[in-house]
């Protein structure tokens, strides 16, 4: 296990990569970091600043911290975390789980079977290729699952939230929440939620909704 941290690495950190090929443990500092971890099963912590984290291939742990970060989890299957602020996250290759947490967040989830929430704020969530499951949380958020058979997750705090690629064989979980349909102005169907929220599902009627989508 290698350790950087702020104090000991600044000159690395300004310089750029500084990860190994084995596990590491990398600290940024309270400025805007670039920090890249390459192999290993890294974790890495931004925290203050505006900050470019990359944890390339093995199964890593990051955290954005304060700061509008931008994450990449690279290959693996990735813990990611955005922190305060408005960030931006890419899961990339890997079963990931992506944090928005705090802020407006843009959060893709890449390839393979990812798990993406929004957090807090007006989030704008991609699940990308293959079966995902996305939670925008609270505020009101915009949604796309992308190929294959995604899962849609909403709970009584869930805001006003989009589904802008709803298909067959995508499902919407309610959490317990019942629900009634309309319609948009715009014609496409909005499904009302005894929480109090609302999900828009671009591009399909309230007459041609399938009820049994719904859990």
């Amino acid at each position: 296990m290698t350790t950087w941290n702020g104090n000991s690495s600044l000159a690395a950190i300004i310089a750029g990569p500084q990860g190994t090929s084995g596990p590491d443990n990398l600290i940024g500092t309270t400025g805007d970091d670039y920090i890249e971890a390459f192999g290993g099963n890294d974790t890495i912590q931004g925290l203050a600043g505006n900050d470019v984290l990359i944890g390339n291939s093995g199964s890593d742990q990051i955290f954005g911290n304060q700061g509008a970060d931008t994450v990449y989890g690279g290959q693996g299957s990735d813990t990611v975390y955005g922190g305060r602020d408005n960030d931006l996250l890419v899961g990339n290759r890997g079963d990931d789980i992506l944090f928005g947490n705090l802020g407006d967040d843009v959060v893709f989830g890449g390839r393979a079977n990812d798990m993406v929430y929004g957090g807090q704020g007006n989030d704008i969530l991609y699940g990308n290729r293959d079966s995902d499951t996305l939670n925008g949380g609270l505020g009101d958020d915009t949604l796309s699952g992308g190929a294959d058979a995604d899962t849609f997750v909403f709970d009584n705090t869930s805001g006003n939230d989009v589904i802008i690629d709803f298909a067959i064989d995508d499902r919407i979980s309610l959490n317990g929440q019942t629900y009634t349909v309309g319609s948009s102005t715009g014609g496409d169907a909005v499904l009302s939620l005894s929480g109090g929220g609302t999900i828009t599902l671009i591009g399909v009627t309230a007459a041609a909704f399938d009820p049994s989508l719904v859990s």
